[in-house]
Order: C-alpha cells, then structure tokens, then sequence
C-alpha cells in the first residue's frame, strides 16, 4: 500500500501546507496554505506541486503593478492615459487579447486541473476589463460551462451520421456542422474552414 501523500509543512513558491482540508469536487485533496503576506488560502495538490498557484493571488498582483510602471515609462500612453482608450467599450477580440496580457497562463485547466488550458473564458457573461472574470479551461471544461456540450448531446438523436467542429482560420470562430461550411457568419470570410474534430458517428458520442 502507498504511502499517503502529506504535504504539512513544506513549502510551495510563497505558500507553506499547514494542513489537509478536504477534498473539491474532482476528488483532488485540498491543502490549507499560509502565504508570506500572512492570507490564508486553500489549494489542491495538483496546484501546488505544478507550481500552478506559488501565493494567495499576492505575486500576481505585484507583477501586474511592475508590468504596469514599465508601461507608464514607454513614449507610448497606455491604458486610460490613451486618447483611443475604450475601456470595457472594446471589442470582444481587444478584450480578450488585453486580459491574455495580463493573466498569466496557467499549466493546467483552473477548473479540473488535470488538462492543459485551451481557452481564456469569461465567468459572468459580461465581458468586462477584469482579469478576475476570466479563466483558463481545457476544451472540455470550456464547452461544459458554456452549454455547447449539452447541445451537442440534445441533437445526436436528431441526425444519422456524423457531426464535425470547423473553425475558421480567419476569427477563429467554431461550427458545428455535418459539412463544411461556406461562409463565415462573424468576419464573413469565404472558404476559410478546417476541421478540428470529428464529434458523432452513428449517433454515438465517442470522444466527449
């Protein structure tokens, strides 16, 4: 029989393991950390022993500030100090590209921490300038929480056949369709399609 795997007392980055404290909903044992700030905050052990979490969210945040003076000393305004500045205005490709800038990718998926992330989603559905309402996911976490999974089992007694995911090369939009499709619907672009994965054959979910 394996030994039991106790992380009490070692320390990972900024956090030392000060007990074991449950376990979440993906069964991965939850440690309760003390950072060098003296926060308190819980981690699952896939975190800590991938480096994923180091702090309570403190090192982040210092980063954040010192990325953000080095970009107040460039001849270019950055931010709110720029004329063109949007602010949750933007668009959700600016967005998007601005919260990449400023969260760090993390190794694994921040829901299941098992696989690596894909996609940076958005929590509340707002789509606002805050890197706290977004999150890096695998595909599958992804299209858990956005509902696109529970589509894809809402049709698989509606079609014979098989079902694919196209994505357009231009806008990085997916479709899913049992042929390629023809015309992009959100950049318009003609002919632009690949094909990223093969979903339903004979009504049978295989890969999902």
């Amino acid at each position: 029989m394996s030994k039991k795997l106790d992380l009490t007392g070692q320390k990972f980055g900024r956090l030392k393991v000060i007990k074991e404290d449950g376990k979440n909903k993906h069964g991965h044992i939850l440690w309760l950390c003390i950072c060098d700030c003296s926060n308190e905050t819980i981690v699952p052990t896939n975190s800590l022993r991938s480096g994923n979490t180091q702090s309570c969210g403190c090192l982040q945040q210092e980063v954040m500030k010192v990325s953000g003076r080095k970009n107040k000393g460039n001849s270019v305004n950055n931010g709110s100090d720029n004329g063109m500045w949007k602010g949750d205005d933007a668009g959700y490709d600016a967005i998007h590209l601005w919260v990449r800038r400023h969260k760090p990718k993390p190794r694994f998926c921040e829901c299941c921490n098992e696989l690596p992330p894909m996609d940076l989603a958005n929590i509340s559905g707002e789509y606002k300038r805050d890197i706290d309402d977004y999150e890096y996911l695998c595909r599958k976490c992804h299209m858990t929480k956005d509902g696109r999974l529970e589509k894809l089992h809402n049709i698989k007694n509606m079609i014979d056949g098989s079902v694919y995911i196209w994505q357009c090369t231009v806008c990085n939009t997916e479709i899913i369709s049992q042929q390629k499709p023809y015309k992009c619907g959100k950049c318009k672009s003609v002919d632009k399609f690949i094909l990223l994965n093969k979903l339903i054959t004979n009504k049978i979910f295989g890969e999902i």
